[in-house]
């Protein structure tokens, strides 16, 4: 359970899961101009890709959306944003890189893809690819 206010990782952090929100609201938060420059060109990659989730979905994550997915295709796994709480009380599930891994390796190669894209082109209900 994570309260108002609560950081759930900031830029540059290392990443090993992706979250699911339960319950209440967490914002994202994009680096800014002088925070890009510490970004590594796969990285700068991503927040292109985000900027374009961002615009889509908002920079604001309730139930049934995820956050964090990015890190779990990098070698290095750094987070380009940063995650805070905006609810008294907010609920999330991590899923760790590991695990999500060993699971998918449980699927054909053309289903993994698919649910991999999915998980990267979604935002709740709605896709912005």
């Amino acid at each position: 359970m994570r309260e108002k206010g609560d950081i759930i990782f900031e830029l540059g952090d290392p990443g090993s899961s992706i979250y699911f929100v339960s319950s209440g609201e967490i914002r994202i938060d994009m680096p800014s101009e002088a925070d890009r420059a510490s970004v590594d060109s796969f990285g700068k990659d991503i927040l292109r890709v985000l900027r374009e989730k961002e615009a889509a979905c908002g920079d604001v994550y309730s139930r049934g959306d995820h956050f964090g997915e990015f890190c779990l295709l990098s070698k290095g796994g750094l987070r380009v944003q940063t995650a805070v709480a905006l609810s008294q009380y907010t609920e999330l599930f991590a899923l760790d890189k590991e695990a999500l891994w060993k699971a998918l390796l449980y699927l054909e190669l053309r289903e993994r893809r698919e649910f991999l894209l999915r998980l990267m082109t979604t935002c709740g209900d709605f896709t912005f690819a």
